[in-house]
């Protein structure tokens, strides 16, 4: 059964600072996924600096979901190595829930310390745990 799922597509490049106007919350329709692919549902969404750039010069294209490094839990799988409820970091599409299919480029399978909240992977650590790489030496 397909999931519907909601993302942030840009609509206009800014000139100056983004505002609410230039982008655009877009329903989809994500299928159930195929052997060696899984879904995985968004809880946090890397927004930084380095997106800034891109809404300017045309790598963002117009009326396409954003890319940003997110975090969520795989909801579905028919991947052997990716069992449902693991939570995984990845380079994705700004979505709200499931909309996240991979079968060739793989989130990355890096074991979060559990004294770490899930949250300070888009903050103090880094989406790729490498934020504060020197003190946890």
């Amino acid at each position: 059964m397909a999931t519907i799922s909601r993302e942030v597509h840009l609509i206009e490049y800014p000139e100056g600072l983004p505002d609410a106007s230039q982008f655009q919350i877009v329903e989809t329709t994500v299928d159930d996924p195929a052997t060696g692919e899984f879904l995985i549902q968004n809880q946090y969404m890397s927004v930084d600096p380095a997106m800034r750039p891109r809404l300017s010069n045309g790598q963002q294209r117009l009326h396409q979901a954003m890319g940003a490094g997110t975090i969520g839990v795989v909801t579905a799988s028919r991947h052997s190595a990716f069992a449902e409820g693991g939570r995984r970091t990845t380079r994705a599409r700004f979505s709200r829930t499931r909309s996240i299919r991979r079968s060739r480029r793989q989130p990355s399978r890096r074991r979060w310390a559990l004294a770490h909240p899930l949250h300070a992977r888009v903050g103090t650590d880094g989406i790729y745990g490498m934020g504060w790489h020197a003190y946890y030496r």
